[in-house]
């Protein structure tokens, strides 16, 4: 992740961590590492937040068992770098889709970084609460910025209505829109349930169901009335053409795969054709196909984790080694 998608405060953190890191002997930067650095500078909204929710920067590095002194970038200088652990790099993932909800170029702040780590603590977040963090509330004040630029915006009064020339392009158009979020909605819904009773992974699942309540309010964007008025399902040719490979698939893994690239597709049409009339819609639908893009390579890494745990916990039960062709299974 280059270091200039984050804001001088956020930087700054991450320098911090990687010198707590390297000072407690670590081979990699944690999530614990960067959450106490964020405690080093109090004027950050970061250490602002976790104050207002019950854990000032003191308390907060004793729950962590991290030195107490805050920890500069300047220890860090001219020494080789030290990698970001596995834990920490999915938490900035979640620090990124923090910050560009809406917007993709906006900067990760301290604030996305604190969201980030707080969403992927799990049971590791028990010493904080336990030393006074109103976890609940802060999570539900980190979310509430993203959910209000979620929202949709009502249009002004001045702005004229979508004027199409043609007598059927408006129909046309919203026939086109229709499939299209029925298309994204749909395709979502099945790639949610792989997550959810496949994987069982509570964390993607929860990304996967925010996801989805974004896709639903840029629809609602839409004009719900042209959206049903346009439908045309037993008049629409495309529901009568289906290619072999739509009629069957190999493998729940064929199922995934596939309603990632639908719900792709189905963004990028949406994008496009709201571009005519609404440009500000049509960014959240961009938004939302980039965010789908790295939730596909999620949800992949973790596809791969699942079947190779499960290969390896058969191998436990019977007894046996893995073959060549057991391995392939795994790693394929």
């Amino acid at each position: 992740m280059f270091e200039s998608t984050f804001t001088a405060g956020a930087a700054r953190a991450l320098d911090r961590a990687r010198a707590r890191a390297r000072r407690r002997g670590a081979a990699a930067v944690e999530p614990a590492d960067l959450l106490a650095a964020l405690g080093d500078e109090p004027e950050t909204r970061a250490a602002a937040l976790l104050a207002e929710h019950g854990l000032d920067p003191d308390r907060l590095r004793s729950a962590l068992g991290a030195a107490e002194a805050p920890i500069t970038e300047e220890e860090d200088e001219d020494r080789a770098p030290l990698p970001r652990s596995p834990a920490l790099r999915s938490a900035l993932n979640e620090a990124t889709t923090a910050a560009r909800a809406i917007d993709r170029t906006r900067l990760i702040g301290t604030e996305h970084l604190l969201a980030g780590l707080l969403a992927g603590l799990g049971p590791d977040a028990n010493p904080l609460v336990r030393a006074g963090l109103k976890l609940g509330p802060l999570l539900e004040r980190l979310s509430e910025q993203v959910a209000v630029e979620t929202a949709p915006i009502p249009l002004a009064h001045e702005i004229p209505p979508l004027d199409l020339t043609g007598p059927g392009e408006k129909i046309d158009l919203g026939r086109i829109l229709d499939a299209s979020a029925n298309r994204a909605s749909e395709g979502l819904r099945v790639v949610e349930d792989y997550v959810r009773f496949v994987l069982d992974d509570p964390s993607l699942t929860r990304r996967f169901k925010e996801v989805r309540h974004r896709l639903g309010e840029a629809i609602r964007g839409l004009d719900p009335e042209l959206l049903i008025a346009a439908r045309d399902t037993p008049g629409d040719v495309g529901t009568h053409i289906m290619t072999a490979s739509e009629q069957a698939r190999e493998n729940p893994r064929a199922v995934l795969s596939a309603n990632f690239k639908r719900t792709g597709e189905a963004l990028r049409s949406l994008e496009e054709y709201t571009k005519l009339f609404d440009i500000w819609l049509a960014g959240r639908f961009e938004v939302l196909r980039y965010d789908l893009y790295t939730m596909e390579k999620l949800t992949l890494a973790a596809v791969h984790a699942h079947r190779g745990l499960d290969r390896a916990s058969l191998h436990v039960l019977v007894g046996g080694l893995p073959t060549l062709g057991d391995l392939t299974w795994i790693v394929g």
